[in-house]
Formats: C-alpha cells, structure tokens, sequence
C-alpha cells in the first residue's frame, strides 16, 4: 500500500517531535526548524523568535552556496490537526509580515511599535539585505489552503506553504526528509554472495540474516523509520491469514523459515561485512520489500536466534540534497 497524504501528515508530525525532544523548542518552533532543515540544505544561524512583539517573524536562518549568503525570514503557523482549514487571520499576518519589509517609509514605526528591542537591529540587518535582494520571505503552515482567503496574498512577495506543498517536499525527496537511521549489525553472517561487477553496476549482495537482528533493531526504531521506503504497509496484522503462518512457522520452526519465505530487500548507503567478527553492517539501512514478514514477528516472545531469512542489499548512493534547498 502506497503511502496516503494522511500518513505523510503523521510522518510530519513525528519529525516535529523528534526535533521537539532533540532542541527542547515548543512543538509550533520545533515545527520552523523541521522545516528549515527539511526544505534548505545545511541551513546555519537558525533563530527562534517566536513570541510577544516578534514581528510576525517566528523563525531566521541563513544559507550560503559559497558565493553568496542568503538571509530566509519566516512566519509559521502549527497544527496537530489532520487536514485543519487555514483561518482568514493567517492571511492577514502574511500581509502584515510582507508590509513590514516592502513598505520603508514604515520600518521605524513598525519597529517601535511590533518589535521588542532586543529583536530590533536583527530586523535592521534583514530589512537591508531586504533592499539588496538577499532576503526572502516565507509563511509556512502544515494546515489546508482557504482557497476563500489565499488569493488575497497571492501577489505578495511571500513564498507560500501549506500542507499540500509540505506533502510534496516529503514526496519529492523522502530520503532528505527522514533523520538517518542508525546501522544495523547482522551478526554470525557466515557468507556473502555477490555477483561480479561485470554482471551488475549496482552493488547488490544476498545474506541469510537471523530475524533476531532485525527484532532487536525494531524495538530502538519507534519511528518506524526502517520502513519508510517500504511499498507495503502492514494492516491488520493479526486478521491476515499470511501474516498468522509467517508468526507460526517462525515459532514452531524457525530453522525452516528461510525456505518458506520469499525474503526481504534492503537499500543502504554503505555495507561491511567483517569476516572475523562475521558481522554485517548497513549504513543508513531501508526495507523496500520485507515489511509485512518484519511486523508479522516483531513481538514475539522469546525469538529463536536460529531462524534466518535471505536479504538481498542494494548499495546506492545517499541522497545528494540537491532538490532540497534550491528554492523551486
């Protein structure tokens, strides 16, 4: 089963709380931070000035392509709620947030008025690399356009995301939306097959790994991030008659599970397989085929260390970020 928009909007909402748990930000400026991470690459000075008399200004940072730096200003606007309609007020805030750095004759008041004192030569500093072309602004919202209201702001120049254009970004580029995940050690790995380079430009290798591995890894990955490239998602585990016969034959007969299992593939940056040790390790390790045989086994009680199943490893390279960050 593909991923649906409301999956998407839950994998969302995980990467805020882990930024959340990670910085010690309240969930609506962890939610400015996950996205500066997610949208820009490598994004550096990030400022949380979310509060009273901030401008309309939550959230500052700065990118940098070597030759330039560009200064990103923005307005952002959380919510825990699925599919949430954008109320008419965030639209006016983007029209006051715009009006502060287009209108000059303004800054002044504006700043004595909407700006604490200690916020006010950072909005100095903005408003001139404002006037140079170095600074950009943006409302970010992981709520529904109002479609009723969104046409007003529709000229300002404000780069405008609701929850339709955060879903594409992790569409677009889900690898550089999720945190890497951590490797995983397949041990008593007692062989590896892989074909001849001439044979194949991929680096592909076949492993019979214990499920026990994989069991101890789950446990740590509360996010289910292994999974997130799967193309199966696993439903109603315990009313599906295959996911019942995956679970006997691994507690009745584990060392007979390899051959009655048609496997599980692997994706991973980098692998190393260490002869002496007889371990396996993955870097930044993905399941793209395999989620259902996992999930059928992940609680039981007592797993054999005997039970193995074959596990294809396609090596590719790490997602280069080049999409993230570019501004399109």
């Amino acid at each position: 089963m593909s991923l649906e928009r409301s999956d998407l909007f839950d994998f969302m909402l995980q990467r805020v709380k882990a930024v959340h748990e990670n910085f010690g930000d309240p969930l609506p400026q962890a939610f400015g931070r996950w996205f500066a991470q997610l949208y820009f690459k490598d994004p550096q000075d990030i400022f949380i000035s979310d509060g009273a008399r901030d401008g309309k200004v939550d959230l500052f940072f700065k990118t940098h392509n070597d030759e330039t730096v560009r200064h990103h200003v923005v307005n952002t606007k959380f919510t825990s709620t699925y599919n949430k309609l954008a109320p008419p007020e965030f639209y006016s805030e983007i029209a006051i947030f715009s009006q502060a750095f287009t209108y000059r004759g303004n800054r002044d008041d504006f700043l004595a008025k909407a700006v604490k004192k200690e916020l006010r030569s950072r909005y100095r500093t903005l408003f001139e690399q404002h006037d140079k072309g170095n600074a950009e602004l943006m409302f970010v919202t992981n709520c529904r356009r109002n479609d009723a209201y969104a046409g007003q702001v529709k000229k300002l120049p404000v780069k405008i995301f609701h929850l339709d254009e955060l879903v594409q970004c992790l569409v677009d580029d889900i690898d550089g939306a999720m945190p890497r995940t951590p490797e995983i050690h397949l041990e008593s790995i007692q062989a590896v097959l892989s074909p001849d380079r001439a044979d194949t430009e991929v680096a592909t290798s076949i492993v019979f790994a214990r499920l026990v591995d994989f069991i101890r890894y789950m446990k740590d990955d509360k996010f289910d991030l292994l999974f997130m490239r799967n193309v199966r998602i696993p439903i109603s585990i315990g009313k599906s008659s295959v996911n019942k016969g995956i679970r006997q034959t691994f507690e009745t007969s584990p060392r007979e599970f390899a051959f009655s299992n048609n496997g599980i593939t692997m994706l991973c940056e980098k692998q190393k397989w260490d002869p002496g040790s007889k371990t396996l390790s993955l870097e930044n390790p993905r399941v793209v085929n395999g989620s259902q045989t996992l999930h059928s086994i992940r609680d039981v009680a007592n797993p054999s260390t005997n039970a193995r199943v074959m596990v294809r490893i396609i090596e590719i390279e790490p997602p280069s970020g080049s999409k993230v960050g570019d501004g399109a």
